[in-house]
């Protein structure tokens, strides 16, 4: 589900789906595609989260001729391999990383 940027010249266009999925559908998703029975569990908002996301692409279509062609249920499933195939200690990853909730 990464992003794909693209230089040309002094533009730089970040090439998504164009289209707005909800943090619900990605983490439904996830657990599904990893047969788990984890729940999720819903906080308040955060200052300054994001609510709604859209990427607009069509600068990237008009100019690059950019065309996604890789659904999110797909992107989600090749990044979850590529995660399974790294050496990364997620674990001890996240322990660096301070616990906040704003």
């Amino acid at each position: 589900m990464g992003t794909v940027i693209e230089i040309q010249g002094h533009n730089t266009y970040f090439c998504l789906r164009g289209e707005e999925i909800s943090i619900n559908k990605i983490a439904k998703i996830v657990i599904d595609l990893l047969s788990s029975k984890v729940r999720v569990a819903h906080r308040f908002p955060r200052p300054h989260d994001v609510r709604r996301h859209f990427a607009d692409i069509s600068k990237a279509k008009k100019i690059l001729k950019f065309e996604p062609k890789i659904n999110i249920q797909d992107g989600i499933k090749k990044y979850l391999e590529h995660l399974n195939t790294t050496e990364i200690d997620f674990k001890a990853a996240m322990k660096q990383i301070p616990e906040r909730n704003w």
